[in-house]
């Protein structure tokens, strides 16, 4: 072979090699909405798209649903959902997971609006998806009942789901099932109210997206009025043991509901320095009234935030739903968005919770924040603050990693999600963007695909440039 040719091939593999690094980091998420109290006129689904001016990028589903997108100089693109693609039927695999892709990093919000009735979700990354999963979902709801769904992101994806209660499409608690998806292929799963499905067991072959939530739910049970809840939930591989859960705004004094779930056997909670509960796999405590928390556990646990209804709470704000990052998962600097245009609210808030030594670090779009509505927390080291923010996109960011969520309120209505993570980072600046190598990794056997790892693409390429060069 003559070394034009060998060079010229050479160039090839390398470029691409350097293509596919490009294309693999924090660019791509799926999306997917769960029925409201009802999909009249009133509801509405928005996917919030937010980067870097310029960014351009596709959003497709398996059945048509083909909108292109580039993020202008207000950092934000919102993508109108048709309730069409909203996960309707329940127990029936569904083409409507829809696949969000750009050419830079991007981050993104699922938010279900509904008059009275609204929950948003930020949006993981594909990269920070897992195989094993359990569900946290709701006790009480109306209409379309306590409701979590499954998206796979590769063909051939086998998911085994042990449900923790019985299931309306007749499915029962404790019992084993399979359902076999491909990649863009989406299964919801309801439960009646009264038959919280928070425990359910997710097992899968490849990397999957989970979600729970409610149609509608009164939080606590019983106290007006309900509201949507939806949640995208973290596999069990990002868990946390540490947490500093921070009471979010407009609580009225009746503070929030805080739910705590554990992944492994004889996992000991710990709140504010006293021993809660002993929890096996699969097991939750709540905690009621929840104000500020400082949550330990002796293995990684789950923990989800419950926004109260109106009647407890005032006119402002009602039952919304989040995950909440563990400490281990924080980032030091964040990008985030509100909802905008027809879906932004009336009053939007970030909560923040950062090591006291550190509050004169925190900026807020390049200028510094006023921290000194902030307080300390009892002896953690950390103090909490909201700052109200201006709807629309924004960058928050400091010295040392923090907690960060953004809430929002109109009249009986909220939303409430976290805005990144290490394991989703987003368009949030990734804290390891070249991680190092496992020192030890175990063999391996695989299969190219757009998804495989950018290190074992790079194996591959050098692999077959060593052969060309033995046949020089």
């Amino acid at each position: 072979m003559s070394k034009t040719i060998f060079f010229t091939i050479q160039r090839t593999l390398l470029m691409a090699a350097f293509l596919i690094a490009c294309s693999a980091a924090n660019a791509s998420f799926y999306a997917v909405g769960h029925p409201n109290i009802d999909t009249g006129s009133d509801s509405a689904g928005f996917i919030f798209v937010f980067g870097s001016e310029g960014t351009a990028g596709m959003a497709t589903s398996n059945d048509g649903f083909s909108e292109s997108f580039t993020i202008d100089a207000s950092g934000v693109v919102q993508i109108n959902v048709p309730l069409a693609q909203y996960l309707d039927e329940d127990n029936t695999v569904l083409d409507r997971a829809i696949l969000v892709e750009a050419d830079d990093p991007i981050s993104g919000y699922f938010l279900n609006r509904r008059d009275s009735s609204t929950d948003q979700s930020f949006l993981f990354d594909i990269d920070g998806l897992g195989t094993n999963y359990r569900v946290m979902s709701w006790s009480q709801s109306f209409g379309e009942g306590l409701q979590f769904s499954i998206t796979a992101v590769e063909d051939g994806t086998t998911v085994t789901v042990t449900p923790s209660v019985n299931l309306i499409s007749g499915q029962t608690a404790d019992s084993s099932f399979n359902v076999s998806l491909d990649a863009g292929q989406s299964v919801i799963y309801v439960s009646s109210s009264g038959n919280d499905p928070t425990g359910t067991e997710i097992v899968a072959n490849n990397p999957i997206a989970v979600f729970g939530g409610a149609a509608c739910a009164q939080v606590p049970p019983g106290v007006v009025a309900c509201d949507h809840l939806f949640s995208q939930i973290p596999s069990v591989s990002n868990y946390s043991s540490e947490f500093i859960v921070t009471e979010t705004p407009n609580t009225g004094g009746a503070g929030n509901v805080v739910r705590i779930l554990a992944g492994t056997d004889n996992t000991e909670v710990t709140v504010n320095g006293s021993v809660l509960a002993t929890l096996d796999a699969g097991e939750f405590v709540d905690i009621n009234p929840a104000t500020d928390l400082a949550v330990s556990a002796s293995n990684p646990v789950m923990v989800g935030q419950y926004l109260k209804g109106t009647e407890q709470t005032g006119d402002l704000g009602d039952p919304a739903f989040s995950i909440v990052t563990g400490l281990d998962s924080l980032l030091d600097a964040y990008a985030y968005t509100t909802p905008v245009g027809s879906a932004e609210f009336e009053d939007n808030f970030l909560t923040i919770a950062i090591e006291t030594d550190s509050l004169g670090s925190l900026m807020l779009n390049g200028a510094a924040v006023d921290t000194s509505g902030f307080a300390a927390f009892d002896t953690t080291g950390f103090s909490i603050g909201t700052i109200p923010v201006d709807a629309g996109a924004g960058f928050i960011e400091a010295s040392v990693p923090f907690v960060a969520s953004v809430t929002g309120f109109d009249d009986a209505d909220s939303y409430h999600t976290i805005i990144g993570a290490t394991f989703s980072p987003g368009a949030s600046p990734d804290p390891d963007p070249d991680p190092d190598p496992d020192p030890d990794p175990a063999p391996q056997t695989f299969a190219v695909s757009v998804l495989t790892p950018v290190p074992l693409v790079v194996l591959i390429l050098t692999a077959f440039m060593i052969g060309l060069i033995r046949l020089r």
